[in-house]
């Protein structure tokens, strides 16, 4: 990607499925089979959420998969699927995250662990009580034993739920059925994203901090009209995602570099003042795509799902899209060398309210942290989530 341009397509490539409930595993796989078919040979990556079956011996659904799915994702002449597993992150998922991903006829796919709101809620708490015993101390256990087991193993990713959120307040709820494989938050089952990368470390330098920001707004409308055409031009591979992408027009602009582009600018992430820098930004990335979707719902139509009830009662559905910005506190650290501490750059976290979505995506850079920084840069991007206006 040159320098000066920022923007860089993804596309319609995640997606996320989840097994309906039921008594038997196996003859819930054939209709995920079907949905698979159209996606072998597709640079796509898939998520199957495991919800409603990971009680299960780790051995024996794990051999039912590979049973199941060996032949859909084996390397052929189209090249192989890439799939990946989600889970609740409860007792007992570690040793099925584990088993899952040393699966070699799955062809070792990655696998996320869903961690539940109430788990650092309770590990918060666990301070509180002198108890060497009861929940919390348990889930303090667990807490320690994910975190340690996606700190060490590239494979195994977490994704927190209750991150994500329309960028309309009247939107209707929708139920989370799975997470975004690459973009590491939930959302509904089978539901079509638009994705894009913002890389802001890749902004040309201005001779001005306002003319970077309208080069950026620049291209922030060029790449909403971009997606918002591939989501009608798209090939969506069965007929209900095709239709979620007409009704929803979820877009998910992924925002990268943050910390790069602080390097550059030689600003010091401890700074108050860098976080309003920071927040500016957001800000007016945030403020753009707004803008732009309200354009483009005036000229092509609003996104049906926002047009009726509240949503087009109090003027929402005068939206385009139903879902714009996400963001990752990965995002806030510098891939390159930095005269800072990575640590340091957590002080920059609370601009992350502006996003629709707080993914864990750009996970790679946890490994630069330490288990301890790591577990804090966790357990603080649960509370600013939580706790969004």
């Amino acid at each position: 990607m040159p320098e000066g341009n920022p923007c860089g397509l993804q596309g319609a490539g995640q997606f996320a499925f989840s097994l309906a409930p039921g008594a038997q595993a196996a003859p819930r796989l054939q209709p995920l089979l079907r949905r698979l078919q159209p996606l072998i040979g597709r640079p796509a990556a898939v998520a199957i959420d495991l919800s409603p079956d990971f009680r299960q011996p780790p051995a024996r659904l794990v051999g039912l998969f590979e049973r199941s799915l060996s032949g859909p994702i084996a390397p052929n002449a189209a090249g192989p699927l890439n799939l990946c597993f989600s889970l609740p992150a409860v007792r007992g998922s570690p040793a099925l995250l584990s088993a899952l991903a040393a699966s070699r006829r799955l062809g070792y796919p990655s696998v996320i662990a869903r961690v539940p709101d109430e788990l650092p809620a309770m590990v918060a708490r666990v301070r509180a009580w002198t108890s060497s015993s009861g929940p919390e101390h348990d889930a303090l256990a667990l807490w320690n034993e994910l975190t340690l087991l996606s700190w060490t193993a590239p494979s195994v990713q977490l994704a927190l739920c209750g991150t994500s959120r329309s960028c309309c307040a009247f939107s209707p709820a929708e139920l989370p059925g799975g997470v975004l494989p690459e973009s590491l938050f939930e959302v509904p089952h089978a539901s079509a994203w638009l994705s894009l990368r913002v890389h802001l470390g890749l902004l040309a330098s201005a001779s001005s901090a306002r003319r970077r920001l309208r080069h950026l707004s620049r291209a922030l409308r060029i790449c909403l009209r971009l997606a918002d055409e591939l989501l009608d031009q798209s090939d969506w591979p069965d007929p209900e995602i095709a239709a979620d992408a007409r009704t929803s027009r979820r877009v998910a602009i992924h925002l990268t570099g943050i910390g790069d582009l602080i390097d550059r600018d030689r600003l010091d992430p401890r700074a108050v003042s860098t976080l309003r820098i920071v927040e500016g930004w957001l800000a007016v990335i945030r403020s753009s795509l707004l803008r732009e979707s309200r354009s483009l719902a005036a000229e092509r139509g609003s996104c049906p799902i926002l047009a009726g009830g509240l949503a087009g009662t109090f003027g929402a559905g005068m939206l385009r899209h139903r879902h714009l910005l996400a963001c990752s506190p990965f995002a806030l650290l510098p891939v390159a060398c930095s005269r800072w501490p990575a640590a340091d750059y957590f002080h920059l976290l609370p601009a992350l309210r502006q996003a629709d979505s707080i993914g864990l995506y750009e996970g790679a850079l946890r490994h630069r942290l330490s288990l301890a920084d790591y577990r804090r840069l966790l357990r603080m991007t649960w509370a600013l989530a939580r706790n969004r206006a």
